[in-house]
């Protein structure tokens, strides 16, 4: 999940949601009291309490965010600093300590000032949205989207990490991901203190104080092992889901062919046809999934809610753990997801739906994914309840626990939806049996078993899934590593990139386009 059930935290895709809602609770730092910062951060914002929003940005600085920096948080820094060559500066530069913040400010070169800085910071004034351009302002760097500003800053100084507040919502962007945007940690500092939340307090206190930022004896910070733990958790989530996935097909193929009105023969073009639209009807799946974990489908929202495929797993997960019935005749679910399907496709306003915008607004995703007309088969044949259930189930869910999709990247995902492209779908012309030699999963005739592990079998008839050498699961990979990624978009965008930027400025535009 984006949002977490913390309803003062918005986790945007910057660490785990699943890590910070469990597993962040086994860091040492957890158990420290922090009762004092909470007590000296809760006299501060009650100091003024009714005045911040009638503040403009530099009162607000004075009053409220630079005691809360040093006060409640520990934090060493500077202001504004003046350094040379007319950059443009962040609000803040924070330093481990007031003897190496003091060996910045003899810098006068810019790079050297912020070699030894843990952190940038930024600042707006409280009703100042972090997400939008100041409305009806002009082009200056000053009215861009504060989320702009502070990736901007992250990429001229060496800094790693980078704090943005408007004093009630305070954001730790990181320089990896700050380009997107909507990539960052942000608590709603206000309500915590408000309903004096002490363990809800750990979320603020904890990401956003200095030794948040100071690297440890590990020579890593507290931030850092966040971030590497949660990286490691999404490929641990990313491996498990890819066996899932490759089990879920199976699971609706065969109910695609299972229920008797699709009338399809296990033949080469039967076989052709349901893995064409299987992979299509998965793709669907995870997409939505996808969204909804990033609150780009609005899951919160009362009516979509009813249509949402998060009702449809919750409803499925209960039905599963409680041993309830699930019939193979019934058709349920598709029928859900049908609607599901038509809503994104056409969009609430549609002629379909006519839900007035202000009670929901979903616009049409018109990709051509969910088209009926570009995909004719999904949208006459069905699959009974069991199978959709047993599928639904293996993608919402590891074990009991429900998946974090927000955890994974984009990438990510289409690395473990391409790679199920290796996979043939067939019809087994005698008892089959899986078993794993020398690290590669395989079929073989089960009378050749004899004497041998095996971990799957299939009876003579039915359908399953190989690659063209036979093999149960594909050892191949389609997950190109970040690093790659970045260093073909720099070496190839960034030249082109200059040179629009330089001709920019000798047309009298400015420094950007």
């Amino acid at each position: 999940m984006a949002q977490t059930t913390l309803n003062y935290l918005n986790n945007r895709n910057l660490f785990s949601t699943h890590y910070l809602e469990s597993l962040v609770k086994e860091n040492p730092e957890w158990k420290e009291d922090v009762t004092d910062a909470f007590n000296r951060a809760k006299k501060l914002f009650n100091s003024r309490k009714e005045s911040w929003s009638r503040m403009d940005e530099s009162m607000l600085e004075m009053f409220l965010i630079r005691p809360i920096l040093k006060d409640a948080l520990g934090h060493h820094f500077v202001p504004q600093a003046k350094v040379e060559l007319g950059a443009r500066r962040p609000d803040y530069a924070f330093f481990e300590n007031d003897g190496i913040l003091s060996e910045a400010l003899e810098k006068k070169g810019f790079d050297d000032f912020y070699l030894k800085a843990v952190a940038v910071g930024d600042a707006k004034s409280w009703k100042t949205s972090l997400d939008k351009k100041v409305k009806g302002a002009k082009g200056s760097f000053e009215f861009q989207n504060p989320s702009f500003q502070i990736d901007h800053y992250l990429h001229v100084t060496p800094v790693q990490w980078g704090i943005l507040t408007n004093g009630r919502f305070w954001r730790i962007y990181h320089k990896d991901t700050s380009y997107k945007l909507d990539s960052y940690y942000e608590i709603d500092l206000a309500t915590i203190l408000e309903t004096n939340d002490i363990e809800g307090f750990k979320y603020f206190y904890l990401f956003f104080r200095l030794n948040a930022f100071v690297k440890d004896a590990s020579g890593r910070s507290f931030l850092e092992r966040v971030k590497d733990e949660s990286i490691a958790y999404a490929k641990k989530l990313g491996v498990n889901l890819q066996k899932n996935v490759y089990d879920a097909m199976r699971v609706l193929s065969e109910g695609f062919f299972e229920w008797k009105d699709n009338a399809l023969a296990k033949d080469e073009i039967g076989l052709r046809d349901v893995q064409e639209n299987t992979l299509k009807l998965l793709y669907r799946l995870l997409f939505i999934f996808y969204a909804e974990s990033l609150k780009l489908l609005d899951r919160d929202n009362p009516e979509y809610k009813k249509l949402s495929l998060e009702s449809i797993k919750y409803d499925v997960a209960n039905k599963i753990d409680s041993r309830e019935l699930i019939l193979r005749a019934t058709t349920d679910y598709w029928n859900k997801l049908d609607t599901l399907f038509a809503l994104i496709n056409e969009g609430s306003e549609s002629e379909k739906f006519r839900i007035p915008k202000n009670i929901l607004s979903i616009p049409a995703y018109n990709g051509g994914l969910f088209d009926p007309k570009r995909n004719p088969f999904l949208q006459n044949k069905r699959i009974g309840d069991e199978f959709i259930a047993k599928a639904i189930n293996l993608l919402a869910r590891e074990g009991k626990d429900f998946i974090d999709y927000s955890t994974l990247g984009t990438r990510q995902l289409g690395s473990i939806y391409e790679g199920l492209l290796e996979y043939k779908l067939k019809v087994a012309e005698e008892d089959l049996v899986a078993i794993k030699e020398k690290g590669h999963e395989r079929w073989l005739p089960k009378k050749e078993a004899e004497g041998k592990k095996t971990f799957d079998e299939i009876r003579v008839g039915a359908i399953y899934l190989a690659t063209d050498k036979g093999e149960r699961k594909a050892t191949g990979s389609y997950y190109t590593p970040d690093y790659i990624v970045k260093y073909i978009v720099r070496n190839t965008l960034t030249p082109i990139l200059d040179e629009r930027r330089i001709a920019w400025k000798e047309k009298g535009l400015g420094e950007r386009p």
